[in-house]
């Protein structure tokens, strides 16, 4: 199976699984539809649950969701319901609903853990909607921050749009981590929204500042702390360096101020200053090359 993160073709036959590659935790298809196969082979399904479910099957993503919803307004304490009404709603997630999404899902699974009887129904689902979570809220963060822009070089301000930015992420990142290359991708352009506000608004991050209702501190502690986290585990910390390794210089300045991390002399630092010393040496050698050319031609026209 090839991993949800990377690519990378995996050789394990197990439901949940963890790349060879890149380490992200892995949930095969096969087990939602063997699942959800046995759910619609029970006897006595009820209608709503019976439609809910099949839809699911069909990608129809907001059918189920309706259905679902309906089933379980009488039917609270089924755990398998509110699993594949969660896994609905992450697929319906986007910048115009988002708060609406985020607590809907959030009182699904705590429902579906209180009344969870297939632990392992529970835990491959949170793989796979922390992951789907992540995916869609860094898209919506995205629609946000654009429009703060747009409206900054319009006409000054953005401050709320680029606030709202930053509260998506936090709260996708409040869903379970399973170090996913989506949960790292949003961390970057959280540090990234964070080091374009300071620039952009002359601000100190750790300070309170008008025109912001949260503390953009609290933001920034939580990115790093979750970022350390995740450097811990060697195959993520690969992915991190890479991601690094090709930043702009504003953002590699900002997270090597705020990570420590990145300030030891770690593998990251290394290859980014053999790097800095390669393009030193080209240039020197091509300056060399140049003087070395000028003079020959010096010479010429002297003889």
């Amino acid at each position: 199976m090839k991993c949800i993160s990377c690519g990378a073709q995996n050789t394990y036959i197990e439901s949940l699984f963890n790349c060879d590659y890149c380490g992200v935790e892995n949930v095969r298809p096969e087990y939602f539809e063997t699942k959800s196969a046995e759910v619609l082979n029970s006897e006595n399904l009820a209608p709503y649950k019976n439609q809910g479910i099949r839809n699911f099957n069909l990608k129809k993503f907001k059918e189920s969701s309706d259905q679902l919803d309906k089933y379980l307004t009488t039917n609270s304490s089924d755990s398998e319901a509110w699993i594949f009404y969660a896994l609905s709603e992450a697929e319906l997630l986007k910048a115009s609903n988002v708060d609406e999404k985020f607590l809907l899902i959030s009182e699904a699974l705590s429902n579906a853990k209180e009344n969870a009887s297939d632990k392992e129904l529970i835990n491959n689902s949170e793989v796979v909607l922390s992951s789907k979570i992540l995916i869609n809220a860094l898209d919506a963060a995205r629609v946000y921050f654009k429009n703060s822009t747009k409206r900054f070089t319009g006409f000054g301000g953005g401050e709320h749009e680029a606030e709202q930015a930053l509260e998506i992420i936090t709260k996708a990142l409040g869903f379970p981590n399973h170090r996913s290359e989506a949960r790292i991708n949003i961390l970057f352009y959280g540090f990234s929204i964070l080091r374009t506000i300071k620039k952009r608004y002359k601000i100190d991050i750790n300070e309170y500042n008008l025109g912001f209702s949260s503390d953009l501190q609290n933001h920034l502690d939580l990115y790093v702390n979750q970022m350390e986290e995740l450097y811990s585990h060697d195959l993520s910390k690969d992915k991190i360096d890479k991601i690094f390794s090709n930043l702009s210089g504003d953002d590699v300045s900002f997270i090597k101020k705020n990570l420590t991390l990145f300030q030891s002399g770690d593998a990251t630092n290394s290859n980014i200053n053999d790097q800095e010393k390669s393009g030193c040496l080209s240039k020197i050698i091509i300056w060399s090359l140049i003087i070395g050319l000028v003079g020959w031609l010096l010479d010429a026209s002297v003889l």
